[in-house]
């Protein structure tokens, strides 16, 4: 609560009034936790967006992120994209004061997902900032001059700017899945090592913050004094700003809570669209939950499995059946009438079941994934190997047995 005023009489012979701080400093940041509702800078959320005007702020504080004209709404996946191009055209701006005189503590949390063809080689990435030079409060996601990820290959590195520049060594995020990015200052009086960033739940290297204020808003995006140099080109889901700094718990809880966020996205993946999905749909959906897995329950696991098995079955069998379907037809004699009037059974050797059949003039090859059996118009016993297509399709059928009963219903 507020300072409450308490009037005292009497008092060295006088009326004083004075102000008393219930409760010793009231601050959150004595007592309280972050993030915390009441520390909320600026809450921006793709999938509250109205369709047109500026992406509102939801915090209450009305600090809109006015859209430049590279910048459009993805309805479908619910996020803003941005362009790569930078300054105004590809931005957003947003009036946010994050500057260390007005606020000594911030803790940026944003969710993006990069374009494939985003490079980071070419590209720093600074997605949020207020810099104006000199390496003002800003986060950035492939600067060379943050370090890289141990043992990679690929220079640049995610990072909380803190006035100069140092070693976050997390790496570049990823470009085939969705990134839960914290970045944390705390410049109070005494704080030292008070400047981090994490990625996707990993925290990076820490450093004493020494930033200078930079512009009294923030650009999200890219950088308003550059170009593509500095600017992300991908989807932006969710930005949000506290003034106040995350402790390494607090950016677990946030992370686990991110990672939380996504299971539906598992678990609402069945068996009939996994078998009807493009093999670039099924990677970027196993891409983009492969972590939340982690978090599912034993037997959503074990049905996850099952289903990826199946996949993995079906790309492997896809190729025998091909080949078989082509050799029956080439196998197929033509007559001076365009076909023939005969009927026979093939037997195949080893195996009692497997017993293709002529039985018409026209090619007739029908396949049972349930029961294994093959029919088909042929020539002679050998001339095409249909006890190998049927073994496969028996194959294709035991993997498509009933999938592990789940205790709890994905």
């Amino acid at each position: 609560p507020p300072p409450t005023l308490l009037t005292m009489k009497n008092f060295l012979g006088d009326h004083l009034t004075v102000a008393f701080l219930i409760c010793g400093l009231w601050s959150h940041h004595v007592f309280g936790q972050c993030p915390d509702q009441g520390d909320l800078l600026l809450q921006l959320d793709g999938s509250s967006y109205s369709g047109t005007g500026a992406w509102q702020d939801l915090s209450g504080n009305r600090n809109h992120a006015i859209l430049g004209s590279g910048v459009a709404y993805d309805t479908a996946e619910q996020a803003f994209h941005f362009n790569g191009q930078g300054n105004v055209v590809g931005t957003a701006v947003a009036d946010v004061n994050i500057n260390p005189a007005v606020h000594p503590q911030i803790s940026i949390e944003i969710v993006l997902s990069p374009d494939p063809d985003w490079n980071p080689a070419t590209s720093q990435g600074w997605v949020l900032t207020s810099d104006n030079g000199g390496y003002d409060r800003s986060v950035v996601l492939a600067d060379v001059r943050f370090g890289r990820a141990p043992g990679s290959s690929v220079a640049g590195s995610v990072a909380a700017t803190p006035g100069y520049t140092y070693a976050s060594n997390l790496g570049v995020p990823d470009v085939n899945g969705i990134n839960h990015i914290i970045a944390v200052w705390d410049q109070s009086d005494g704080v030292t090592n008070g400047v981090f960033a994490s990625m996707n739940g990993t925290i990076g290297g820490r450093t004493t913050g020494r930033n200078n204020a930079g512009r009294t808003t923030i650009s999200i995006g890219g950088y308003l004094g550059a170009g593509s140099n500095h600017a992300f080109k991908g989807l932006i889901y969710k930005v949000n700003i506290w003034s106040c700094a995350m402790t390494e718990a607090a950016v677990e809880t946030r992370y686990n809570a991110f990672m939380s966020s996504l299971a539906p996205t598992v678990t609402t993946i069945t068996e009939t669209t996994i078998t009807t999905l493009t093999t670039h749909t099924v990677g970027s959906q196993l891409n983009r939950a492969v972590n939340s897995l982690l978090s599912t329950t034993e037997s959503q696991m074990a049905l996850i499995n099952h289903l990826t098995a199946r996949v993995s079955t079906l790309e492997g069998l896809t190729g025998q059946i091909r080949n078989g379907l082509s050799q029956a037809t080439a196998a197929v004699p033509e007559s001076p009438s365009g076909g023939f009037g005969f009927y026979s059974e093939l037997g195949c050797p080893g195996s009692a079941e497997c017993v293709p059949h002529v039985k018409s003039s026209n090619l007739d090859l029908s396949i049972n994934a349930r029961n294994g059996t093959v029919k088909a118009e042929t020539g002679a016993c050998g001339e095409v190997d249909l006890c190998a297509i049927q073994q496969a399709i028996q194959t294709l059928s035991n993997a498509y047995a009933d999938p592990p009963t789940a205790s709890t219903s994905p």
